[in-house]
Order: structure tokens, then C-alpha cells, then sequence
């Protein structure tokens, strides 16, 4: 509702939008590394809080609803591979076909949980608990501390070194607060409290520079302009509409726009054009609007055969693109 709320004030809103923003990346990141420690160090964060423990242990709507939006806000932008083409239908539909479309994704996303309340019989396949669970559990704190890893990545792509600074810092707070629990500080909750209000304050007024060193090359670099003059020179072109937070957009151009691929796109007089969304940019995304599209990766060929440019699927290798862009 918010999403297609922001939609209709005129706001441009696509699909992993909110890791265009600093801000949020860097909450996410805070947040993905906390919870590894909680997992790894196995500290119940709300043991001395009183009626906190009662909400922290319990089972009720608030407890699910929450680590339901958690479970989207972290594993959504991942779904492009699968979800890519129905999330940018539903953002460019009128409202109630969006609803549908993210109303079928809620339902497929919360179906073990469906399947098992209808069924309660089906628990009795799921694995007995035992110290393998307390293990499993660790494991996963460390595969947070990797996410945490690769969003300050995404955020060293989005700004300057001297704004990943206040990131350091909340992660440094992030493990003293948790060890002054781990040692019962007496004061604990009121420490946190102060301490997050401070480095809340502080990131809220922090000045996020973009970084402007790793923007490609001009030789590269898209823009409607050269687009628009290559076609009016009948001349070929392949648009790689990518974002530094987008994981297919990486692998892709690991296993599939290589180097091998791009000096193959020189040979056949194709040129390569690169449209990094990893900061906000209208342009891109009214191009992408063009395509039937609301999110990265798009990957667009055309030449003088075509009378509309090719749409290539959102996974790559680099047989596929030989073949299409033959």
C-alpha cells in the first residue's frame, strides 16, 4: 500500500528502489550485522527487559507480522531472477492488479507456513530438534555478517570513503551494546537507549556524498542522447541496465558481459552501453518504464533489423548473447 501509495503522488518507484538510498542501506547493514552477532554470541538481547522477554518469546500477530517484514525488506530485491517480470508488470498496472500480483507473492512466500497450520501432520517430517539447531543457528549469524559485508560493498559504490565512516561507527556500537549485555551491565537499556538516540541523530544528518569515483567511464556510460543517435545512425547497440545492490546484475556480467563478449560486441560493431541505477536517476528509470519495466537487470539489444528492440532474459550466459545479438 505505502509502495503504491508513493506511486500515485509521483514518486518514481521501482523494484529494489530502497537500496538507492544510503540511508537504508546502511540501517540494513546495522541491523543484518546485529542480528549476527545475536545469533553467533547466542544473547537473548531481551532477557533483563521485563515485559520486553514476554514480547521478544512470543508467537502472537505483532511477533509474525514483524519477522514477516523483516524476511521481505532482506530477501525481496534477491527474487529479480524469478520475480523480475511480474514485479515490474505490477508496478506499471492500475493499483488493483498491483495488489493481485503482490497478494500471489504473499501467499507463495507464506505457503510452508499455510501448508503446515492446514496440515499439522506435516511437522512430523520436519527434523527433531537438538544441538544441530544451535549450530544451524550460528551459521546463519555468519551468513548475516556476510550480507552485512556485502551491503557497506553496495555502499562504498554509492558514496564516498568519508561517508562509510558513521557505518563504522554503528557497527562498533552495535557490538558494545550487545557484549554490555552479555555481561549483565546493570544500566544496559538506558545506555542503548542514549547511545541510539545519539548515532540515530547523527545518521539522520549525516551528509552522504555520492561517489563519484566509481561511475563508468564516459565511453560507456548510457544516456537517451547517444542511444537515441546511434538508432538514427542505424547503428547497433546493447544496453545494460545494472545497479551495484542488483546480485543477478553482478553475475551476470561475470558469467555472461565478460570480456570475451564485449570485444565480440566490437568486432560485430555493437555498441556496449552501461545504465548504472545504482543511485536514483530518472532517465533510467523512465527508460526502463519504456520497456515495460520498474527494475534491474534489463538488458536491451537493437540494430537495424529490428523494428523494436529485443528484450533479453534476466539471466545470462554468454551463448545466449552470441545468439541474440547476432
Amino acid at each position: 500500500s505505502l509502495l503504491i501509495s508513493f506511486k500515485n503522488a509521483g514518486e518514481l518507484i521501482g523494484w529494489g528502489y530502497q537500496l538507492q538510498s544510503p540511508f537504508i542501506v546502511t540501517l540494513l547493514c546495522l541491523l543484518i550485522f546485529s542480528i549476527g552477532l545475536i545469533l553467533v554470541a547466542n544473547i537473548d538481547i531481551f532477557s533483563s527487559a521485563g515485559k520486553l522477554e514476554r514480547f521478544n518469546k512470543g508467537s502472537g500477530l505483532v511477533n509474525s507480522f514483524l519477522t514477516g517484514t523483516l524476511s521481505v525488506i532482506v530477501a525481496s530485491p534477491c527474487t529479480a531472477p524469478f520475480m523480475g517480470a511480474a514485479l515490474g508488470f505490477a508496478l506499471i498496472q492500475p493499483d488493483i492488479y498491483s495488489y493481485l500480483v503482490f497478494l500471489s507473492l504473499a501467499v507463495g512466500f507464506a505457503l510452508p507456513y499455510f501448508l503446515i497450520a492446514i496440515f499439522p501432520s506435516l511437522v512430523n517430517f520436519l527434523p527433531k530438534p537438538g544441538q544441530w539447531m544451535e549450530s544451524l543457528k550460528q551459521l546463519f549469524g555468519f551468513m548475516m555478517f556476510g550480507a552485512a559485508i556485502w551491503l557497506l560493498w553496495v555502499l562504498a559504490n554509492q558514496v564516498d570513503a568519508n561517508s562509510l565512516l558513521i557505518v563504522m561507527v554503528g557497527l562498533f556500537l552495535s557490538g558494545f551494546i550487545l557484549w554490555l549485555q552479555k555481561i549483565n551491565f546493570k544500566h544496559l537499556i538506558k545506555t542503548a537507549l542514549i547511545l541510539v538516540f545519539v548515532y540515530g541523530y547523527s545518521l539522520i544528518n549525516w551528509d552522504f556524498k555520492e561517489n563519484v569515483g566509481t561511475k563508468d567511464n564516459d565511453s560507456v556510460a548510457w544516456s537517451l542522447e547517444r542511444e537515441i543517435d546511434l538508432r538514427d545512425s542505424n547503428k547497433s547497440y546493447f544496453i545494460n541496465f545494472t545497479a551495484a545492490w542488483c546480485i543477478t546484475c553482478q553475475v551476470n556480467e561475470r558469467v555472461a558481459l565478460t570480456e570475451r563478449t564485449l570485444k565480440e560486441f566490437d568486432k560485430r560493431n555493437i555498441k556496449y552501453f552501461k545504465a548504472d541505477w545504482t543511485n536514483r536517476s530518472d532517465e533510467i528509470f523512465q527508460e526502463l518504464k519504456k520497456y515495460g519495466r520498474s527494475g534491474v537487470p534489463v538488458y536491451v539489444f537493437w540494430n537495424k533489423n529490428l523494428e523494436q528492440p529485443i528484450i533479453l532474459n534476466e539471466v545470462l550466459t554468454e551463448k545466449y548473447v552470441m545468439e541474440v545479438t547476432k
